[in-house]
Formats: structure tokens, sequence, C-alpha cells
């Protein structure tokens, strides 16, 4: 099994902000996986495809 999973540019256990229309791309290095490993992004409990992208919509009370 991989001995540890890193986020690129971030320590562990790091929140990754974003504001309305930023984008951000996230790399993922997993260290001594044999074999290979296979990285799977979640939003939630939902898997994010190549590409997706997504929406939340929220609402700001006065």
């Amino acid at each position: 099994p991989p001995q540890k999973v890193e986020i690129t540019g971030y320590p562990d256990h790091a929140e990754v902000g974003l504001k309305l229309g930023d984008t951000k791309t996230l790399e993922c290095n997993v260290n001594l996986a044999k074999p290979a490993a296979t990285i799977v992004w979640y939003r939630g409990n939902f898997p994010i495809k190549a590409g997706d992208t997504s929406v939340v919509p929220i609402s700001v009370e006065d």
C-alpha cells in the first residue's frame, strides 16, 4: 500500500478555499504505491470526473 498521499503544495489536512469564479487545480503525489495507485477525487460523497466543474449556490442574509 502507499506510504503517504500528499496534495502537492499544501500541508497535511489543509483546506483549500476558493472565491466565486475562481478555478483550482489540485495535484496529488502518492509515494511507494505498488502497484501504481488509482486516485479518485470526491466532493462530499460523490466522485469527481475529469473535467467536471460545479457551481455551489449560496445565499447571503443582510
